[in-house]
């Protein structure tokens, strides 16, 4: 009786042995999923965004990039602006003692 019963135990004991591993690869399989759809995920918003920014995607509904004809080392067309109080300035009166001129383009708060 006592082999019986020492049978039992093991013949258990393997069986609890068999679930737990059975379970260590079911969650190591959902793990590799997960990684690999946050992968694709990742990869596609990545493409996304070199797509929008070679112009191929347009951002949204408002966005008219074109390719400009302006080259790094060209000179900046002579340009009128306004002035933040709302004066006319041009550009070559900015630009004429030979210092640099840094534009900024946008909200000054």
């Amino acid at each position: 009786m006592a082999a019986s019963t020492t049978a039992a135990a093991n013949s258990s004991r393997d069986e609890s042995e068999r679930r737990r591993l059975r379970l260590v690869r079911k969650r190591g399989k959902v793990l590799i999923a997960a990684a690999a759809g946050v992968g694709v995920v990742a990869l596609g918003g990545l493409a996304y965004i070199q797509l929008m920014k070679k112009g191929y995607i347009k951002y949204n509904e408002y966005d008219r990039r074109v390719e400009g004809r302006l080259r790094v080392g060209d000179l900046a067309p002579d340009l009128e602006l306004a002035m933040y109080d709302g004066s006319p300035v041009r550009l070559s009166s900015l630009w004429g003692d030979g210092k640099p001129l840094f534009l900024v383009f946008g909200s000054c708060t």
